[in-house]
């Protein structure tokens, strides 16, 4: 992964934080919760939560983390009918208004956890399985 890579992805992480952004850790923590990203000098540090495996607590990962962790995203053609309009619209509004309205449409695929980086295309990123993010 390149540098240009891992600051992609350490931003779209960190973007997608209060929306409840699922990774990739190991074959050991297939699905784990974000639940902070932080740095600390040189080191960028993601804590995650695996209740689905029972792991107490939180782990934080140094550095090393960006060579392993991938976020679980939809691809954007994955977009319900209702999805689809809802994003039309927002992009339609964008172009008559303030930059609040782009604001608006980033804090919309990051709420719906979509790939609008290519990340999946990347292999930066998996693709969320059908109910991961409760989408339909």
């Amino acid at each position: 992964m390149t540098q240009q890579e891992r600051q992609l992805v350490f931003n779209d992480l960190c973007a997608r934080l209060p929306h409840g952004v699922k990774v990739y850790y190991s074959d050991t923590v297939p699905v784990a919760n974000v639940v902070g990203i932080r740095t600390n000098g040189p080191f960028r540090l993601i804590t995650i939560e695996d209740s689905a495996h029972k792991v107490e607590g939180t782990l934080e990962f140094p550095l090393d983390w960006e060579n392993r962790v991938k976020p679980y995203l939809r691809s954007m053609l994955s977009m319900t009918d209702e999805e689809r309009r809802e994003y039309r619209w927002l992009i339609a509004t964008a172009f008559n208004t303030t930059s609040k309205a782009i604001s608006d449409i980033i804090d919309f695929v990051n709420t719906h956890h979509l790939d609008h980086h290519g990340l999946i295309e990347k292999d930066l990123a998996l693709p969320a399985t059908k109910g991961m993010y409760n989408n339909k």
